[in-house]
């Protein structure tokens, strides 16, 4: 046997580093499959658990913790709000295709056909954020938890998964197979099936491409590249540590990724950087060709034509972009945050979306009665209310036309038009699926309707017919002078002009999107549309005027020649023309406005996002109550446990809820500052102040009628608010009074220091300082629009605005530092000069930490964000705006982790505590570093450590684990830290704690029980003694005829104690191990690989005989006779011998043949030698043999070894010569030693 154990144990512990390294471990499979892939060797629930983890720089696989990526999440109070937009789009055919997302709800699922987008039922509501169609009946889609989707036969269903945390993308080869991956999963859809395979690293992986069944590539955090081929996929090369958010190939040798501002090309074999012509952050990328491409981002579409990236200029969207899907080269889509685009004729082109519900038009009948579409539903206006009306379809409805209170007609998404008569709506048929998004009625008789593609569509008094079109451009908005003549603007800039019968295109100064029309006469009128753009018609020409704000505008209607009304985007942009001019108007609302229109020169209305309704009566706007949606403002938080929030409703946070409380103003309020839990102030449009004083809040005399964008008290009795047209209000004495202002630009945000010194800012740049008896202005670097102010003390602040402005203020001037983003910021708060949040437009979120503003790694869902409090460093609140509930509330809470006790013995266990650690994927990891250690995320700068969660698989934001400190560790001082996404990025550390030294660790008392045993009737329990932790644990079966390893257990770090393996007789294979003498190896390794215990017995498998014994074991001569047993497993009995002999193989006793009956079989051996001597301590081996009578050609044999006297040391088996020799090739082959 000696010279079987140490070649074995040099098989064992080689084939055991290189696994531990991440080699493929084919050499422990059965001789006759040796040459099969890794992945063919079946892997029992017990073995994966023990799967060894690894330590190198790619990180380790997922653990079976708790998720860890902290983020902002939305408070459930928000309801539906807490949804997403469009992630993904596969186009079948130029006229059939799919996109998932969230936004209509989660797990949105759109279908377009018939030459419009519409929502479909959906079976998960998580959100969806992959999709791939094989063909026109077959696709699948993937979602952020792990959910797959399979469309067949018309319907989409959830099918069975492996469980995985997170699926960000999917990339089907053919109907039969294909690959989707998240997190760290790999996952392979084969067989009808989808299973998880081997993937070489544990970061999060975001997308895949697989150009054929036996090739592709995935991508992910920290420029992670991975490459599908020869059955496995393996990490490649990469040239970036930016995330790679999108990959697609073109063929085998050709292919790009994109990630941020970052672009990579894949030729020749080699994955480059290529210069980016735009620094705006990239989200997906699709290619038509080697020659021709597209990539798309937040506002950004890149083209990829002649050798080069090349930006689209203007930009067709400033949304985010998140998915871009090419039919050929002349025909696409991209779509994202609320927004589709079309690419056809050479542009891109919006399309309406079913999620775009914030379009809307309202169509007064006099002045106290009227109808609107507010949030894609039907509103009547009756007795001074407005009122949800139920609606005859479920289709999104963009635009409402009456022609009296008794008849009116409406249009929407997918072509649907209703009519409204016999005092109900009711839906009409429709000549055309485009989806409609304005109609105008001329008479009861006549009326036209426009919308995609450039639809256009009449109706004289019988039917509605489509008319020839002479564009292909979506169409927004048309203005009839007569029945014989009009006019209608959309996308690109087009004009078209109606008259003598037929639509011609006419000639347009602009480019930009054109939103809407209003004729004064036909020989005038007014057009308004994206970036700011007005267009005036006049001496049969239409002419660019300049706009005094320069935000997009969205509506336009003229009362006169000489008097009208525009709204927009941007703050709630409301512009007046009068005396030839346009000038920006006080508004009542933050919120963006999509519609207007004016019933008289005192009368009127405008619509806006969010369910935003407001109303002119001749003297100002003001904000009137609206039964669809809403949107918050502003948040002041008192303490942890308390605080409020603002915008078309007032909201109260109390006992770990926000709920809704009485507001005594139908006036939206912008801003709210509480001075303590019982008293506070918040101040809106129209001048409207209120002030709660601990029981309700109450409206307080306001000396003004300009809309109040801000407040900040100082004290109780001391404070200041802000507004419209440079308004500043002082609260001193009881009272608020006007204070004169230098400026008559209106002001969005004030911050007091003190008393005597303070801050305000607003509208192109405007920067205003108080220093204790006046304001005045200061000089500004930025002439974009601020929208907040927040001071740290007297010498530093910062302030944020349209365009990602942030200024920043450090005692002598404002400057501009970078923020990594175009989105406009509308608001900041900073808790510290080195911590701060800014949040804003499209979901934007970036914290200020370790002095820099951070791009903002979180966007929630595209949602506007109007207001930011940091309570403490671990704690912060925003508010935003939404089309449900009570608009958004998101809440982050900072990650915390402990660890007990705080000094352990390297091997030992400790207790790792955490809390607020939300969300997350099973690529989260933990690891132990010395504390005080530098972090750099995306880098290995700490150790693996497995934590075993109870109840295991659950992944929750508070928990607690059981993590084994290696054995190896150097005594010191240490910390866990938390990583996110395969260590992208660091989450949080504990507390330190010191850890000893570790106690030697030695292997004894190794056995199986029963031995020898019959697999197909029982298996045994393996089991060894650690006398102290062990970092690094192995045990393995060996073939004692030279085959090698048959079965392996990794077991990891194993404590103090009996370690226990269950073994049914199996190789790794699953076949079933014949008659024979096997080896079973204990191993514990230190961090090098070297062997630093090893302990070994023989394991016999028999079919008669059983369970053989040996007592006392140890057995000590001078203690009386031992017993030695077996279990003879005939029916009819057997012939039966026992042999013992020495460590050197010499016989020392030797049991004469006899017929035994079945059953127990023992000898009685009182310690000494054939000459009567004792013999001496040492190893001994026992070996019985048997023969079935019926059978005396097959012999059958059991072996066990045991000791006589002291039990062997635990170096023994290293001492022997040639394991030592083993050993140390060992180290020369692994590399521990030259």
């Amino acid at each position: 046997m000696k010279r079987f154990l140490p070649i074995m144990l040099c098989v064992f512990l080689l084939l055991s580093s290189l696994t531990a390294g991440g080699v493929a471990t084919a050499a422990f499979d059965e001789p006759g499959a040796r040459s099969a892939p890794p992945d063919s060797v079946p892997i029992t629930q017990h073995e994966k658990s023990l799967a060894p983890r690894q330590t190198d720089a790619s990180f380790s696989d997922s653990v079976a913790a708790p998720a860890l990526a902290p983020r902002w999440q939305c408070d459930p109070s928000s309801g539906p709000a807490c949804l997403s937009y469009i992630n993904s789009i596969s186009m079948v055919s130029p006229s059939e295709g799919w996109a998932v997302g969230g936004g209509l709800g989660p797990g949105t699922i759109l279908h377009y056909t018939g030459g419009t987008w519409q929502a479909v039922p959906s079976p998960t509501t998580s959100s969806l954020l992959s999709v791939d169609m094989v063909s026109t009946s077959e696709g699948w889609a993937v979602a952020e938890d792990g959910t797959i989707l399979h469309y067949t036969s018309g319907v989409w269903q959830i099918v069975p998964s492996h469980p995985a945390s997170s699926l960000t993308s999917i990339s089907m080869v053919s109907t039969s197979e294909g690959w989707a991956v998240g997190g760290s999963t790999i996952l392979h859809y084969s067989g009808g099936t989808w299973q998880t395979v081997l993937s070489p690293t544990g970061r999060f992986l975001r997308s895949i491409s697989m150009v054929s069944a036996g090739e592709g590539w995935a991508v992910g955090d920290w420029g992670t590249i991975l490459h599908y081929s020869d059955g496995a996929w393996q990490s490649v090369s990469s040239p970036t540590t930016s995330s790679l958010l999108s990959v697609n190939m073109v063929s085998a040798s050709e292919g790009w990724a994109v990630g941020g501002s970052t672009i990579l090309r894949y030729t020749d074999g080699v994955w480059q950087i290529v210069p980016s012509p735009s620094g705006s952050y990239l989200v997906s990328v699709f290619m038509v060709s080697a020659s021709e491409g597209w990539a798309v981002g937040y506002g950004t579409i890149l083209h990829y034509t002649g050798g080069v990236w090349q930006a689209i200029m203007p930009s067709p969207t400033s949304n985010c972009l998140a998915a871009v899907f090419m039919v050929s080269a002349s025909e696409g889509w991209a779509a994202g945050c609320g927004t589709i685009l079309h690419y056809t004729g050479g542009i891109w082109q919006g399309v309406t979306n079913p999620a775009w519900n914030w379009l809307g038009s309202v169509s007064m009948v006099s002045a106290s009665e009227g109808w609107a579409v507010v949030s894609g539903k039907i509103l009547r206006y009756s007795r001074g209310a407005w009122q949800s009306i139920p609606s005859p379809t479920n289709k999104t409805l963009f635009a409402i036309s009456m022609v009296s209170t008794s008849e009116g007609w409406a249009v929407g998404n997918g072509g649907t038009i209703l009519h409204y008569a016999g005092g109900a709506w009711q839906t009409a048929p429709s000549p055309t699926a485009s989806s409609l998004v304005y109609v105008s009625m001329v008479s009861a008789a006549e009326g036209w309707a426009v919308g995609d593609g450039g639809t256009i569509i009449r109706y004289t008094g019988g039917a509605w017919q489509t008319v020839t079109s002479p564009t292909g451009n979506s169409l927004s908005s048309i203005s009839m002078v007569s029945d014989s003549e009009g006019w209608a603007v959309g996308a690109g800039g087009t004009i078209l002009h109606y008259s003598g019968g037929t639509w011609q295109a006419a000639p347009s100064p602009t480019t930009n999107w054109l939103r809407s029309i209003s004729m004064v006469s036909p020989r005038e009128g007014w057009a308004v549309g994206d970036g700011g753009t007005v267009l005036y018609y006049t001496d049969s020409a239409w002419h660019t005027v300049p706009n005094p704000i320069g935000n997009s505008l969205y509506s336009v209607s003229m009362i006169s020649a000489s008097e009208g009304w525009a709204v927009g985007t941007g703050q709630g942009t409301i512009l007046r023309y009068t005396d030839g001019v346009w000038q920006s108007v006080n508004s009542p609302t933050s919120v963006p406005l999509s519609y207007v229109s004016m019933s008289s020169t005192s009368d009127g209305w405008a619509i806006g996002w969010f369910g935003t309704i407001l109303h002119y009566t001749g003297g100002a706007w003001q904000t009137v109550p609206s039964p669809q949606g809403s949107f918050l403002s502003s948040v002041s938080m008192v303490s942890a446990s308390e605080g409020w929030a603002v915008g078309n409703t007032i909201r109260h946070y109390a006992d770990g809820a926000w709920q809704t409380v009485p507001n005594p103003t139908s006036n939206g309020l912008a801003s709210v500052s509480m001075v303590s839990p019982g008293d506070g102030w918040a101040v809106g449009g129209g001048g409207t102040i209120l002030r709660y004083t601990g029981g309700a809040w109450q409206t307080v005399p306001s000396p003004t009628s300009d809309s109040l964008s801000s407040v900040a008290m100082i004290s109780a009795t001391d404070g200041w608010a802000v507004g419209y047209g440079g308004t500043l209000l002082r609260y001193t004495g009881g009272v608020w009074q006007t204070v004169p202002s230098p400026t008559s630009r209106s002001l969005s945000s004030v911050s007091m220091v003190s008393a005597d010194d303070g801050w305000a800012v607003g509208e192109q740049g405007t920067i205003l300082h108080y220093t204790g008896g006046v304001w005045q202005t200061v000089p500004s670097p930025t002439s974009n629009s601020l929208s907040s102010v927040a001071m740290v003390s007297a010498t530093e602040g910062w302030a944020v605005g349209g365009g990602g402005t942030i200024l920043h203020y450090t005692g002598g001037a404002w400057q501009t530092v970078n923020s990594y983003m175009s989105d406009w910021l509308y608001s900041v708060s900073v808790l510290s000069a080195n911590e701060g949040w800014a949040v804003g437009a499209n979901g934007a979120i970036s914290r200020y930490i370790g002095g820099a503003w951070q791009p903002p790694r979180f966007r929630y869902l595209g949602l506007p964000l109007y207001a930011v409090d940091v309570v403490s460093a671990s704690e912060s609140w925003a508010v935003g705006a939404s089309s449900y509930g009570s608009g958004i509330i998101l809440h982050y809470l900072a990650p915390s982790a402990a660890v007990s006790p705080t000094s352990i013995a390297a091997g030992g266990t400790v207790t790792l505590t955490w809390q607020n650690t939300v969300g997350g994927a099973t690529t989260d990891w933990f690891g132990i570093a010395p504390a005080g250690s530098p972090i750099v995320s995306g880098t290995l700068t700490s150790s693996y450590l497995s934590c075993t969660s109870t109840p295991p698989s659950t992944r929750q934001s508070s928990g607690s684990c059981s993590v084994s400190v290696p054995a190896g560790l150097t005594p010191g001082s240490y910390v866990i830290r938390l990583f996110s996404n395969g260590g992208s990025s660091l989450i949080t550390e504990s507390n330190p704690f010191t850890v000893t030294a570790a106690p030697a660790v030695a292997i004894r008392k190794v056995h199986a029980s029963p031995n020898p045993f019959n697999p197909l009737q029982s298996g045994t329990t393996l089991s060894f003694d650690l006398t102290a932790p062990c970092g690094n644990t192995l045990a393995a079966i060996f073939d004692m005829g030279g085959a090698g390893v048959l079965k392996y257990w990794t077991l990891g770090a194993r404590p103090t104690g009996i370690q226990s393996i269950a073994w049914d007789g199996r190789s790794s294979v699953g076949t079933v191990l014949g008659e024979g003498i096997y080896a079973f190896f204990a191993v514990c390794l230190d961090a090098g690989g070297n062997a630093i215990a090893v302990g070994s017995d023989l394991v016999n498998i028999s079919p008669i005989i059983f369970n053989m014994t040996v007592t006392p074991r140890p057995y000590y001569p001078q203690a009386g006779n031992a017993t030695l047993g077996f279990n003879l497993s005939l029916a009819s009995g057997g012939f039966t011998t026992a042999v013992i002999v020495d460590s050197q193989g010499s016989q020392v006793k030797a049991f004469p043949w006899a017929v035994s009956p079945p059953g127990t079989v023992s000898y009685n051996w009182d310690g000494r030698d054939g000459g009567g001597n004792v013999v001496p301590n040492g190893r001994y081996t026992y070996i019985v043999a048997a023969a079935d009578p019926s059978n005396m050609s097959q012999m059958h044999v059991g072996v066990m070894l045991f000791g006589v006297g002291a039990p062997p040391g635990a170096g023994d088996a290293q001492a022997e010569p040639r394991t030592q020799e083993a050993l140390e090739q060992l180290r020369r082959v692994s590399g521990v030693a030259p």
